[in-house]
């Protein structure tokens, strides 16, 4: 991120707002951060006063503060509305590109290492869903490529099967993932790009792991095609439970070991994958029934809505009471003590910031999947 100068005075200011439960207002207040030394200024708008002198907040980082995100000071939750000055745009959006990845069946399994060599680029993922799709839609997604000799054998090989499309926003994004990606024909990713994703997980042209966009152009097609409008979940809805990845996790840069120790390690069905950003009355609905069983509901409340998390709907025998078994403990602190090598153990930090959401008993596992990838939807 660019900057005037490296002295303790630069700052980037946004528009926030701040949601009063007992007024059940959202108040607007501007919030000015100094990333040389980690502190933070906030001005109330509406009172015309400052509202927070200067002061040191070690939970902040720079990279928290995007547009939709929220970002705790002093234990409240202020949701970053808009860029406040010439300055703090034009820092935050230079050279911002945006790049459609799909990642193929073959390497649904290895979503986790995937993820993980995007999350070290330092680029941001805006959505996330998988999707299943038919000929003619493939046709239309990827008629970039309609010309390849290999064109249908590719519509056949993905036709109806698991694909999980993401939209990745980053400095010269597009050059970043092709360069990890690595050349379309794996055996030649092989020999001249060894790390790449494409020589690790790739077959031939058709199976070789990932797609990704190669211009804005295309990038803007696929990405309109496939998150403009409303498709059919790819939740079946059965013999499953659910799992909602917490914000913290992904402001961490842990969601890829996290889904590599879900679905690799453990080798549990992933049937469905979505990023949701939920407002605080979603949440509040959802997690409702924790209401004064949880000491800790109203920061586990803010903590679900500070950021993006992922959902998922998890499928197999006995799927509720073995997932619940493999995230631990409610409490982390818990969980290392008595299950050391389970996700709360390993990503929890404390009991608002646990890590993942599990279903609790296996009478709510079709709800809680049908809350998220069927009511949410719409």
């Amino acid at each position: 991120m660019s900057s005037q100068r490296g002295d303790d005075d630069m700052k980037y200011t946004f528009n926030a707002e701040w949601f009063d439960p007992l007024a059940s207002l959202a108040k607007p207040f501007l919030i000015s951060y100094f990333p040389s030394n980690k502190t933070a200024e906030i001005f109330d708008l509406k009172n015309h006063r400052l509202f927070l002198k200067r002061s040191l907040c070690e939970n902040l980082s720079l990279d928290q503060f995007k547009l939709g995100n929220t970002v705790e000071i002093y234990s409240r939750a202020f949701k970053l509305l808009d860029y406040a000055d010439p300055f703090t745009k034009s820092s935050f959006e230079v050279q911002k590109e945006r790049c459609c990845v799909i990642i193929k069946s073959e390497a649904f399994d290895y979503i986790g290492q995937i993820y993980s060599a995007f999350e070290r680029e330092n680029l941001t993922v805006a959505q996330l869903r998988t999707f299943r799709l038919n000929v003619n839609q493939l046709d239309e997604l990827f008629i970039a490529l309609s010309d390849h000799p290999q064109f249908e054998d590719l519509l056949n090989h993905l036709s109806n099967d698991i694909i999980v499309a993401i939209d990745i926003v980053g400095d010269r994004c597009l050059t970043h993932i092709n360069n990890l990606l690595g050349p379309e024909d794996p055996e030649k990713a092989r020999r001249t790009a060894p790390n790449s994703i494409r020589a690790k997980f790739g077959v031939d042209w058709v199976h070789n792991g990932v797609y990704a966009s190669y211009d804005a152009e295309e990038t803007n097609h696929m990405l309109s095609f496939l998150f403009a409008s409303l498709w059919p979940c790819t939740a079946i809805k059965t013999n499953c439970t659910f799992a909602l990845i917490l914000p913290h996790v992904l402001r961490n840069k842990q969601l890829g070991n996290v889904l590599r120790d879900i679905i690799e390690e453990e080798g549990f069905d992933v049937s469905a994958m979505e990023l949701f950003i939920l407002p605080k009355k979603c949440a509040d609905d959802f997690f409702r029934v924790y209401h004064g069983i949880w000491r800790d509901y109203s920061a586990k409340i803010d903590e679900v809505c500070s950021g993006p998390c992922l959902g998922l709907e998890i499928r197999g025998e006995n799927a509720q009471k073995t997932f619940r078994q493999f995230c631990g403990p409610y409490d982390p602190a818990i969980a290392k003590l008595l299950a050391p090598n389970s996700l709360r153990a390993l990503y929890g930090e404390n009991r608002t910031r646990n890590g993942i959401h599990c279903t609790d008993v296996v009478e709510d596992t079709v709800l809680e999947c049908e809350y998220f990838f069927d009511f949410l939807q719409v």
